[in-house]
C-alpha cells in the first residue's frame, strides 16, 4: 500500500519552499468545516497503451473514501496570516475491485483501516504555505493520507511558476487563476531523502515520468475550498525495455459539505506555547515533520514489525526448491530480505537452527544479500570454511560477490577471512574472485571509492599474493582476480605478463581490455602494437588477434589502422590475418572513428590492395541482431579462429544488449581446442 499511496499524496497538494503571495483561503477561527473525499488508485502493467480505454479489464486497484473536518484553532494576534489548523479524519473506508474502470462491482472491503484510531493532525499555515505539520502517534499510512489532505489547504493566487515542497518532494508548480477557479500543474519533483539505488548502469535502471493536474474551486463569498478534483499518472519503465513497465493512475475528489460547528481556540502570539497546550490537552507529545511523505518504519504497522520467525513461517515455503525460478520465490526473497536486515545476531542464529533444511541454502543467499554486520558475522560463524566439502562456502561467496551495493565493512570482513590462510586452494581462488568483484562494484558505484583505503588494501593484497606465487596455476588465479577487479593501478603489472606471452599473457590482455581504454596510456598502446607484430616471442595467436581488436576499439589513429592493414599481407598465419580483417570490418559497423580511419587508409593503394584485403583463411568474426525492439537490440557476435589445417582452434559467442546510450554485455561463451582430443571450455557472465 505504501508505494501506491505515495502517488496519491502528490496529487492532493503541495507546500512552498519560496516566499509566496497572500493565500485566498480564509477559514474562520473557531469554526469546523466538513468535507468528504475519495481517492482511487489504478495500476496497469502495460505503460505502452496509448488509449486508456484499451486497458479496461486489466486495471486493478482500490478506492478509499471518508469525511474530514478542518478547523482554525489559533491565529497569531500579531500576524493574522499565521494560523494553526486542525485536521480530523473521520473513519475511512476501503473499496476494492479487480477491475476499477467503472463504479460497478466496487464493494466495501474490510481492512486494517477499520481498526485504527484517527488522531488529528495540526498544520502550521502561514500566508497559504504549510510550513510544518505536527503529529500524534499514528500509523504511517494514515499519517501520509493526512499530509496529503493538509496540502489541499495551500493555494496561491499567482500565475507565476513556483517551487513547492510537497509529498512528492521539491516540485516545480504552475498555477493558473480564473476567478474562483485555480488550476495547478506539477512536474520535475525530487524527493529530499531519496537516494538513487539503481547503480551507475542506466541501461538497467528505470525511467519515471509523471503528469499531475489539480483544479480547485473556491466558494466565492467565503474564500474557502468548495471542490477539488485531481489526477496524477506515473509511468515507470526499464530503459532497455519499455514494455517492462508499470502505469499508475491516481484520482482525487473533495467536496465541501457544511459548517460543522465550533471548536476550542487558543490565544497568543507564540506557536510553541499553543502546541504545548495542545499536547497537554491530547496527553501526548507532538512530532514535527515536513509535508513530504515519510518513508515509514519498514512498513511495520504501528512501529511493530513481524519477527523473522513469523516472516519465515509466512514466506519460507516460497523458497522451497520446487518454487525456484518463479515469481513467488523472488517475492519471498524480498520479503525476507528486509527481515534479515532488521534481525539481531541472536535471532539470525536461531533462524538457521530451527528452519526447514530444504531452504537453508536459500536463506544463506539472503544472508549474503542482507549486507549487515550481524548477517556477515552469522554467515562466517555458520559456514565451515575449513571443511573438505566447500560447496556451501563457495555458494555463499559467489552470492556475496554479486551484491549490487557492497559496503566497506563487507569487503573488510571478507579480506580478514582470506588472510586466515584457508587451506583449500579452490576456495581461496573463489575468495579472490569475490573480493576482486566486490572491490570493482564498490569502485564503480562511486568513483571516489577507487582511491579508498579498503580498495587499495584489496589491490595490495592481490599484487602481493601474485608476487609470492610459485607455479603457473597460482599466477593464473591471481591474474583472473586482477581482471575481475578491473582497477587501473594494475595495468603496469599486467603489461609485464603480456610481454612474457603464453596463456598468462593472453589472460592479462583480457584483463587490460576489461579495465577499459579510457585508462590506456601511450605505453599500453605501444605494447599492444608490439604484441600484434610479434615483437616478443611466445605470443599466442589469440593474443595477437585480441591485441589488434583492443587497438581497433581504442579510438585508433590513422597510423594504427594503417599498421594493422599493412600487416595483413603477411601470409605466414593466414587465419590470423583473416580474423583480424573480419574484426576490422565489424568495428567499422559500430564506430564512426574506425570507419573514418579505414576509409582514409584505403585511399592509399599501398594499403587498399588485393594482397591486404583478399584473405583466404576460413576464420571469421561478425555481429548480427538476435532481437530488435523499439528501445534496444540484442546482438550476438561469433568469432571463429581456425588452424592452418582447417581445424577449429578457438570460437566464442557474445551476447550484448544495446540502446542509444549504453552497451550492456550479457554473456560470453568461449571454447579453446588445445588439440584434437583435449578441449578446455570456459564461460563468463
Amino acid at each position: 500500500m505504501w508505494i501506491v499511496i505515495t502517488f496519491v499524496f502528490s496529487v492532493i497538494g503541495s507546500s512552498n519552499s519560496l516566499p509566496a503571495p497572500v493565500s485566498t483561503l480564509q477559514y474562520e477561527t473557531g469554526l469546523s468545516y466538513k468535507y468528504n473525499y475519495q481517492f482511487t488508485i489504478l495500476v496497469n502493467e502495460d505503460s505502452n497503451i496509448t488509449s486508456r480505454s484499451a486497458a479496461v479489464g486489466r486495471n486493478v486497484g482500490y478506492k478509499v473514501s471518508s469525511e474530514f473536518l478542518i478547523s482554525n484553532i489559533w491565529e497569531n494576534s500579531d500576524n493574522p496570516k499565521e494560523k494553526l489548523l486542525k485536521l480530523e479524519l473521520l473513519k475511512p473506508e476501503l473499496h476494492v475491485s479487480s477491475t476499477m474502470h467503472s463504479t460497478d462491482g466496487i464493494n466495501r472491503h474490510w481492512s486494517k483501516l477499520d481498526n485504527l484510531s484517527y488522531p488529528p493532525i495540526y498544520i502550521h499555515w502561514h500566508e497559504g504555505i504549510v510550513k510544518k505539520v505536527y503529529l500524534l502517534p499514528d500509523s504511517p499510512s494514515l499519517t501520509n493520507i493526512k499530509k496529503g489532505l493538509a496540502s489541499l489547504f495551500q493555494v496561491h493566487v499567482t500565475n507565476n511558476p513556483v517551487k513547492e515542497l510537497d509529498v512528492s518532494g521539491l516540485c516545480e508548480v504552475q498555477y493558473k487563476v480564473h476567478g474562483s477557479t485555480i488550476k495547478k500543474n506539477k512536474h520535475n519533483c525530487r524527493r529530499t531523502f531519496y537516494q538513487n539505488n539503481f547503480g551507475p548502469d542506466q541501461a538497467q535502471a528505470p525511467s519515471i515520468t509523471t503528469s499531475s493536474e489539480m483544479i480547485i474551486n473556491l466558494v466565492p463569498q467565503e474564500n474557502i475550498i468548495q471542490k477539488v478534483t485531481g489526477r496524477e499518472e506515473v509511468m515507470m519503465s526499464l530503459n532497455l525495455w519499455k514494455q517492462a513497465a508499470v502505469f499508475i493512475k491516481a484520482k482525487l475528489h473533495v467536496n465541501y459539505i457544511e459548517r460543522y460547528g465550533t471548536v476550542t481556540t487558543y490565544n497568543g502570539n507564540k506557536l510553541a506555547s499553543v502546541l504545548k497546550a495542545v499536547a497537554t490537552e491530547m496527553g501526548s507529545q507532538l512530532k514535527e515533520e515536513s509535508l513530504e511523505v515519510s518513508a515509514g518504519e519498514n512498513a511495520c504497522i504501528g512501529g511493530k514489525c513481524k519477527s523473522l520467525s513469523e516472516l519465515i513461517g509466512e514466506y519460507g515455503k516460497n523458497l522451497l526448491p520446487e518454487n525456484l525460478g518463479q515469481v513467488r520465490s523472488a517475492a519471498g526473497f524480498l520479503k525476507l530480505l528486509d527481515g534479515f536486515r532488521r534481525a539481531s545476531k541472536k535471532e539470525l542464529l536461531m533462524t538457521f537452527k530451527n528452519t526447514d533444511e530444504k531452504i537453508l541454502t536459500q536463506l544463506l543467499d539472503i544472508l549474503a544479500a542482507a549486507q549487515t554486520d550481524d548477517s556477515l558475522d552469522v554467515a562466517f560463524q555458520l559456514i565451515d570454511f575449513e571443511s573438505k566439502d566447500i560447496e556451501i562456502a563457495e555458494r555463499f561467496l559467489l552470492c556475496l560477490a554479486t551484491v549490487p551495493y557492497p559496503n566497506e565493512v563487507t569487503i573488510t570482513k571478507l579480506l580478514k577471512l582470506f588472510n586466515r590462510k584457508i587451506k583449500s586452494e579452490k576456495l581461496r581462488a573463489t575468495m579472490l574472485i569475490s573480493l576482486s568483484s566486490l572491490a570493482k562494484t564498490y569502485s564503480r558505484n562511486n568513483p571516489k571509492n577507487m582511491n579508498s583505503l579498503i580498495v587499495q588494501s584489496v589491490s595490495d593484497m592481490l599484487l602481493r599474493e601474485l608476487s609470492e606465487c610459485d607455479h603457473a596455476g597460482c599466477i593464473l588465479n591471481h591474474i583472473l582476480a586482477l581482471r575481475n577487479a578491473a582497477l587501473p593501478q594494475h595495468i603496469p603489472t599486467l603489461l609485464e605478463y603480456i610481454k612474457k606471452g603464453g596463456i598468462l599473457g593472453l589472460v592479462s590482455l583480457e584483463a587490460i581490455k576489461d579495465i577499459g581504454e579510457q585508462h590506456f596510456t601511450r605505453e599500453v598502446n605501444d605494447v599492444l602494437l608490439k604484441v600484434y607484430n610479434q615483437f616478443w616471442p611466445h605470443q599466442e595467436p589469440a593474443a595477437r588477434v585480441l591485441a589488434a581488436e583492443i587497438l581497433i576499439r581504442s579510438n585508433p589513429t590513422i597510423e594504427t589502422i594503417g599498421n594493422i592493414v599493412l600487416s595483413l599481407s603477411d601470409q605466414q598465419q593466414p587465419e590470423i590475418s583473416t580474423l583480424v580483417l573480419s574484426k576490422l570490418y565489424t568495428s567499422m559497423q559500430k564506430s564512426d572513428i574506425v570507419r573514418s580511419c579505414v576509409k582514409e587508409v584505403l585511399r592509399n593503394v599501398t594499403f587498399g590492395n588485393y594482397n591486404n584485403l583478399a584473405q583466404n583463411g576460413s576464420s571469421t568474426s561478425f555481429i548480427n541482431i538476435l532481437q530488435a525492439t523499439h528501445d534496444a537490440n540484442v546482438t550476438y557476435g561469433i568469432n571463429m579462429e581456425m588452424r592452418p589445417t582447417g581445424m577449429l582452434r578457438r570460437t566464442s559467442l557474445d551476447l550484448n544488449l544495446m540502446n542509444n546510450q549504453e552497451n550492456l554485455h550479457l554473456l560470453s561463451v568461449s571454447e579453446f581446442h588445445n588439440h584434437l582430443f583435449l578441449r578446455e571450455k570456459y564461460c563468463e557472465a
